[in-house]
């Protein structure tokens, strides 16, 4: 093993991976490809553990080409962690070649030591079976949308007497009765067995939809009742969210890593004395478009969501600023709830302990490095951090063990 500290980068294939190994100078000492398969994948993950002593390597698309791949470095103890798309984008000006792009996720793994970064999202458990749902959800709906417009274009062309039969009718009926249309002997015979085609494929297609978003409603139901409890959230959007997040939502630093993740962080676009920010057309669009609809259905039922967007446009704000705003607000409530997805009451037994110390809740936040709107989450069972309940039990526990100034004094 050579002497030094040595970080690897991965860029990911379906049958290949090209590794590349810098050390602490950001000088490539080794590139090569290996085969995607398992075994390949753990034979790599131990000769960075072992030979390089490798202390992190980054790994492009951890979620499809590169799960594999992500598995095997858990195994073998090496820290894996995701490039971003933000980085990626960064280097596309350079030279691009599979080798330079292992070259540049090495560089990233580098650039990362010693700060957190983000780790691969994890697929295993309940958020990468809604994603398949989902998947296959939005595939059912695609070719149900296929089949409206392919009927809908076959009666522009069907001799009169058919087409006005049907004109004017809402979706769903038309697809009904052209399902139950008969073929007959006459001269629109291929029209109707065309007609009736199209609605058999886009009712079977419909039957499929609500049989996976059943299925949806009750995975969701299970693992996130939260997310069903805040307000224009249905079970279609909490599964994209949750999809979105992975199984390990703690990988986000804070409710703004997360925003950016979905597309919700605001960018500035301010020009001269305008100043202002736009939506951003970044992260992950499915989630994006999620809380785009959690948005509209807030705006139509809600009399918060309506007062807020008339305060907005009042201040001079477009309703399509206004939206902006409200999407980022969605999305820190819903990165609280993915943080504490089942429903559970409060535990107040740290705030009462805090309080009857007299300890106030910015000086909690000061003492475990935390802040004060964490803390307060945390006391009220809002989230669910293992970390941050530790470092406050401890620093409460500190406090109670020493000595009152009154006891001091009876001493």
């Amino acid at each position: 093993m050579r002497e030094g500290a040595f970080y690897a980068g991965v860029d990911t294939h379906s049958d290949f991976h090209v590794l590349a190994v810098v050390d602490s100078s950001a000088t490539v000492v080794e590139t090569r490809r290996f085969p995607s398969d398992a075994a390949s994948c753990a034979s790599v993950a131990r000769e960075l553990a072992g030979r390089w002593g490798c202390a992190a390597a980054a790994v492009e698309c951890c979620g499809s080409y590169g799960r594999g791949l992500v598995e095997a470095l858990a195994g073998a103890g090496v820290r894996a962690m995701e490039v971003p798309a933000s980085f990626r984008r960064l280097m596309a000006g350079k030279d691009k070649s599979d080798e330079a792009d292992a070259a540049a996720a090495a560089t990233f793994a580098l650039a990362s030591a010693g700060r957190p970064a983000r780790g691969p999202k994890d697929s295993s458990g309940p958020a990468g079976q809604l994603a398949c749902l989902a998947a296959a959800r939005r595939g059912a709906v695609k070719e149900a949308t296929a089949c409206v417009n392919e009927a809908r274009g076959l009666l522009v062309k069907a001799p009169d007497p058919l087409r006005s039969r049907f004109k004017g009718m809402p979706k769903k009926r038309l697809m009904e009765a052209l399902r139950r249309l008969a073929p007959g002997k006459g001269p629109d015979r291929c029209e109707r067995l065309a007609l009736r085609s199209a609605a058999r494929r886009w009712a079977a297609c419909e039957k499929e939809r609500a049989s996976l978003e059943a299925e949806m409603a009750a995975i969701v139901s299970e693992r996130y009742p939260s997310l069903l409890e805040l307000p224009g959230v249905g079970a279609v959007c909490a599964a994209e969210v949750a999809a979105a997040a992975g199984d390990n939502p703690e990988r986000f630093k804070s409710e703004a890593a997360f925003a950016k993740a979905v597309g919700c962080a605001p960018l500035e676009a301010s020009s001269g004395k305008t100043v202002r920010h736009r939506l951003n057309r970044g992260g992950d669009r499915r989630a994006n478009c999620a809380i785009h609809r959690i948005v509209v259905v807030r705006m139509s039922c809600d009399e918060r969501t309506r007062a807020y967007v008339d305060k907005r446009v009042s201040q001079g704000k477009t309703k399509r600023e206004a939206v902006r705003c409200l999407k980022r607000y969605v999305a820190r409530e819903l990165y609280r709830a993915l943080l504490a997805p089942e429903r559970r009451p409060p535990d107040l037994r740290l705030r009462a302990r805090r309080e009857a110390l007299g300890e106030t809740l910015a000086a909690a936040a000061s003492a475990v490095g935390l802040s004060q709107g964490k803390v307060s989450r945390v006391e009220r069972g809002e989230s669910r951090d293992g970390r941050a309940e530790a470092l406050l039990d401890g620093w409460l526990s500190s406090l109670e063990e020493k000595p009152s100034a009154r006891e001091r004094e009876g001493e």
